[in-house]
């Protein structure tokens, strides 16, 4: 065996040994963190380090400046995490009012540090969003080297290479809990290579070799949709009348942490309750004034919705949903002690029938809270009555896959005459484009209404970022379709691939917004990065989605079809990885700005690596000839995508973590 092709195999078994242990060490909770703590762990790392540089001097990468520079990149980012892991400290203080501390303990290696000056905290205290209990920041008055400061959640206080970051509090609000950090060497050079990985890849991209300017040619169309749900029938239960719907609607109170019209509360009420947007005819106001005003009378109503068969035949019921009255015996209630998911549910539809019977679910908008104006009262409103997700889900499943199966079944039938399937594509383009701008227009209108509303970026729970998913989808499908080339197999199945896949991102938000919320950021997530980090990560993601489509439509079609879709896939790599390995380095500068770290091994960020890893690999055709097989190189992009699906959805259920809200 020659030297070269030895520390290519050696190179290569350390790559594929590492993103194994990555994967399987992420199913054991804490005690992964054994294994990522480990000698044996980083040792392995530094194999590769320097296999790496051995393979990039046989191979002379330096005469390709932008790859070369590339791999340089993530070389300095393992060489910052090692200087980070050994030569930095962090630790924790715990200060009661008054109380002083001049050294903390580095929680890795147990001994003091020294603080660079005495620090005592003068008081602690949590401010909250207007008008409500939620609170909005969290707030430590400090003396250090007798100057005043002021550390809160995205605001560090730095002094002498010691970073002071604010990670909790005591209950009665009178004590803190800071994290310190002393790392000036490792975050130095972790951040540069971050900065090196950035524009080294836009070089790439942007190179004559790597192709990729030969499919960015777009433009974008915008058309306006809406559509509101007819409403109407007799009332059976006394309720306020039709004609005060409307100004009830538009009453400002205070529900969940923020300012809304009444009318959202009550829309939230009845999909929570009920699982619609209206109860035999009455709007959610109708029906939540006649519960407040006369709950007697509603009691009886089969309105509770009860999914889990087995809990509907316990209660004896005959349908699927159940009246208030149903739940008790006597004046004994049925749900006492809930033990399975569905009692659980059930009971959480139950209190919170009580609390708007009781007048606690929400209060009337205070004076001193600034009012919402007019226009922002309104579209919150016909935002709360156009279930855009719904109709966009359905219409794009329908028409795309409609469009794809008449595709498959052209482009499949090798007989077929040119001039026919170049008929049939030409009608399926016309009629997709038109769909497809109705479509995204609808969906960007969607996304910017909620940012109005919550004024702030809608990126903070999975239904949000599914519908910016599905946003950056339908956008990028624009650009593909509209690209300047003569017909061919990646323009023709641009439109239903995109429809198809943002229906698949917007069903998933659909679902979650059956359970309705639209709240104030937690103090942490109060941070622009947080809106650059997870757009940066859902555009990654929609194009590798594409990627996934196209390798699996690749595999249907005869191998002599196959070519547009293989160049399609080779050159879309190239913004996919680079945008998803730009999303991980901006999550990771905001957790050093929020947390003191920016790699905690948390499964969501283990994950997000081996996806990144996995889709690198794609890349190195000289080195795995394999992969320059068309065939091969779809089953493996085909198979990749269970990373991304895994990263998602997987660690959120299975896993947990920091990041099981996202």
């Amino acid at each position: 065996m020659t030297r070269s092709r030895f520390i290519k195999r050696g190179v290569c078994l350390l790559y594929v040994v590492l993103l194994l242990i990555l994967g399987a060490a992420g199913f054991f909770g804490q005690a992964s963190q054994t294994v990522y703590h480990s000698a044996w762990f980083f040792g392995l790392w530094g194999l590769l380090f320097l296999g790496s540089l051995v393979w990039m001097a046989e191979r002379r990468l330096w005469r390709r400046l932008p790859v070369f520079m590339l791999h340089v990149s993530l070389l300095i980012i393992l060489l910052g995490a090692a200087t980070t892991h050994f030569f930095g400290r962090e630790g924790t203080l715990h200060l009661r009012q008054g109380d002083v501390a001049s050294a903390f303990t580095d929680a890795a290696s147990g001994r003091e540090v020294a603080l660079p000056c005495v620090v005592r905290l003068d008081s602690f205290c949590v401010r909250h969003y207007a008008g409500t209990s939620m609170p909005s920041d969290f707030e430590s008055h400090v003396s250090m080297g007798g100057e005043s400061a002021v550390i809160s959640m995205n605001n560090i206080l730095r002094r002498d290479g010691f970073r002071f970051y604010q990670s909790s509090f005591d209950s009665d609000h009178q004590g803190t809990m800071l994290s310190v950090n002393s790392d000036p060497y490792g975050i130095a050079l972790t951040y540069f290579g971050y900065a090196l990985f950035a524009l080294s890849f836009l070089a790439v991209l942007c190179s004559r070799r790597a192709g990729f300017r030969r499919w960015l040619r777009a433009a974008a169309a915008v058309a306006l949709f809406a559509a509101l749900p007819a409403m109407g029938q007799a009332r059976s239960v006394p309720t306020i009348a039709n004609e005060r719907v409307g100004e009830m609607a538009r009453q400002q109170v205070v529900y969940n942490g923020r300012v809304v019209p009444f009318h959202t509360l009550a829309l939230d009420v009845l999909r929570k309750i009920y699982g619609r947007s209206s109860y035999k005819g009455l709007s959610p106001e109708q029906v939540a004034c006649g519960w407040m005003a006369r709950p007697e009378a509603w009691k009886n109503e089969p309105m509770i919705l009860v999914k889990d068969r087995d809990l509907r035949r316990r209660l004896g019921m005959s349908g699927r949903y159940a009246s208030f009255a149903e739940l008790f015996e006597g004046t004994n209630y049925r749900l006492a002690n809930p033990t399975s998911k569905a009692e659980r549910e059930l009971d959480e539809k139950a209190g919170l029938l009580l609390l708007l019977t009781n007048g606690s679910l929400f209060v009337e908008r205070p004076a001193d809270v600034p009012a919402l104006s007019k226009s922002r009262v309104e579209a919150e409103i016909f935002y709360d009555n156009v279930p855009f997700a719904k109709l966009l889900f359905m219409g794009n499943l329908l028409v795309g896959f409609a469009l794809f199966g008449i595709l498959i079944f052209r482009y499949s039938r090798e007989n077929s005459s040119s001039e026919k399937k170049l008929s049939i594509v030409n009608c399926q383009l016309s009629i997709g484009k038109y769909y497809l701008c109705i479509a995204f227009a609808a969906c960007l209108l969607a996304f910017c209404l909620r940012w109005y509303i919550a004024g702030r970026v809608p990126m903070s729970n999975g239904s949000e970022t599914m519908l910016f998913l599905a946003l950056c989808l339908l956008a990028l499908t624009l650009l593909l379709s509209t690209v300047n080339c003569q017909l061919s197999t990646v323009n023709c199945f641009a439109v239903p691939f995109g429809l198809m896949l943002s229906g698949f991102a917007l069903l998933i938000s659909w679902l979650g917004e059956r359970n309705p919320q639209i709240t104030p950021l937690m103090p942490v997530l109060n941070s622009p990065l947080l809106s650059l980090h997870v757009s940066t990560i859902m555009m990654a993601y929609a194009l590798l989605a594409l990627l996934w489509l196209s390798s699996i439509t690749a595999l249907l079609l005869p191998a002599a079809r196959r070519a547009p879709l293989t160049r399609f896939c080779r050159l879309a790599l190239y913004p996919a990885v680079f945008l998803l390995g730009v999303g991980i380095f901006l999550g990771a500068v905001w957790a050093n700005v929020s947390w003191g770290r920016y790699w905690s091994w948390d499964p969501k960020e283990v994950w997000a690596l081996i996806t990144l890893m996995i889709y690198a690999v794609p890349f190195h055709v000289e080195t795995l000839p394999v992969l320059q097989k068309p065939r091969t190189l779809h089953i493996y992009l085909a198979l990749a995508f269970l990373a991304v699906l895994f990263t998602y959805f997987g660690v959120n259920y299975l896993l947990g973590g920091m990041h099981s809200y996202a």
